[in-house]
């Protein structure tokens, strides 16, 4: 079917499958929850302070988001294994085996378990059992001809051009034949969407029959100008009105069904450097009124300390509401904001000073800042961000677990509970069936429920 001009207005509408729907108010089913990735979740049971309710070893550190469905905790580690537990009492369920580090969080539909593994693989289970459905690799495929100067983003260094032949190893693992999965899968529609590569490597977004792993589409990331930039994908895409939105380098409209872009889009989120263009944005997340917020970069690497700018973009008619600058130079990869009320809450980092965080609160209308949170430690915040019954919850790297008041209507962004866990944090939080989820480098997932639980 040819997709039109008036698509994004009107005709998406008849593909429209909501956020809601793919989560119950007590589930976490997914990265940040939904397909919008709003990070919000409707369990008003959720009230703090908490206490710690059980701790689930495991067989390495935890790098991802858990999700939560029915009752079961599902999350993978570095040390080569996904596990399911019970969310009420930590008692594993199910072990699965990978041959590589598992740093993608997963996504839950329909009695099966989706996520992605360092091994090159996407994974289907049976949530229930954890027997293996099937298994489907993620392949390459070739970069067109056009001009290319490579930065390795991890190494913050200048690398020659692309080699017309043999493979080159990323990080120890990425080759040309193949890339890691670490972006969080989302799953929707019966297709399961996913990027892949690491830093130095040419991005992909890749979409997958949820039924059967058969590679339906496959589309490289894109920038529009004479260069091309060069960074892993591990940023999620979001289905809004039957749209996928894909933020990466710049926001891209796609069909679902064909990974075609959508007349309209791509919004350029592009800025001058020294005479080229460059973009670079991360995690977005969309609004119940269909305003997202997303982040661009003005460097050809993020962390390069030149100025980090987000937007308020209406995904109705490909409107920018307004580009602000944050308060810090290095948001994290990984970082997805959260819209709540009219306003957008963001972790702001500083590259020339990493002990300096806090978390911003703006009015989506205007880009005012209405107030903030400092944070009064030493470890920089995490990026991702959670809430639930009007409580924000964010961690630090030392392993502080923060809770906030996102209703106050102050200056200050009151900080109404906090946790100190015994182990440094790489990961994000779920908030599901009352509890509050979180994952740590000594390897062992936290649950938290309010106080007064027995």
């Amino acid at each position: 079917m040819r997709i039109t001009n008036t698509t994004l207005a009107v005709a998406i509408t008849l593909l429209a499958a909501t956020a809601a729907s793919i989560a119950g108010d007590t589930d976490w089913p997914t990265f940040q929850r939904d397909q919008r990735h709003t990070g919000i979740s409707g369990d008003e049971s959720v009230s703090v302070p908490m206490k710690l309710a059980w701790t689930a070893p495991t067989t390495g550190p935890i790098r991802v988001q858990p999700v939560v469905s029915d009752g079961v905790v599902y999350f993978g580690t570095c040390g080569q294994t996904f596990h399911a537990v019970d969310a009420r009492t930590g008692e594993q369920k199910w072990v699965f085996f990978t041959d590589g580090e598992v740093r993608s969080t997963a996504s839950v539909a329909e009695g099966k378990v989706y996520f992605g593994c360092d091994d090159g693989y996407v994974y289907s289970l049976d949530a229930e059992t954890g027997e293996l459905i099937w298994k489907s690799p993620v392949v390459n495929t070739p970069p067109p001809p056009v001009p290319l100067t490579r930065y390795l983003n991890a190494e913050q260094v200048l690398a020659p051009p692309w080699p017309e032949d043999g493979p080159i190893t990323m990080s120890g693992v990425a080759k040309r034949t193949g890339q890691v999965v670490r972006a969080p899968l989302l799953v929707a529609e019966g297709m399961v969407f996913v990027g892949t590569g690491l830093a130095g490597s040419w991005g992909h977004l890749h979409g997958f029959d949820a039924k059967t792993g058969r590679l339906c589409w496959t589309k490289p990331s894109s920038v529009q100008g004479t260069y091309r930039v060069f960074g892993g994908v591990q940023n999620g895409p979001v289905l809004y009105r039957g749209i996928l939105f894909w933020p990466e380098y710049l926001i891209e409209a796609l069909d679902p069904y064909s990974g075609r872009s959508v007349p309209g889009w791509p919004e350029p989120l592009l800025y001058q450097v020294g005479g080229k263009t460059f973009s670079f944005s991360t995690q977005m997340a969309v609004g119940e009124d269909g305003v997202a917020a997303a982040f661009v970069y003005a460097s050809h690497y993020p962390h390069s300390g030149h100025p980090a700018w987000w937007r308020a973009i209406d995904l109705y008619d490909n409107s920018v509401r307004f580009t602000k600058q944050m308060g810090g130079t290095r948001p994290q990869l990984e970082q997805a904001p959260i819209i709540y009320d009219g306003k957008v809450f963001t972790v702001e980092l500083n590259s020339k000073v990493a002990a300096h965080s806090a978390i911003s609160c703006t009015d989506i209308d205007t880009g005012l800042k209405v107030s903030e949170f400092q944070y009064p430690q030493g470890a920089a915040l995490n990026g991702t961000l959670a809430m639930a019954n009007g409580i924000l919850f964010a961690v630090s790297r030392d392993g502080q677990i923060f809770a906030l008041d996102a209703r106050s209507e102050g200056p200050m962004l009151p900080m109404i509970w906090t946790y100190q866990l015994p182990a440094k944090v790489q990961a994000s939080a779920a908030v599901a069936d009352g509890m509050y989820f979180i994952g740590s480098e000594d390897g062992r997932m936290y649950a938290f429920i309010k106080e007064d639980a027995r």
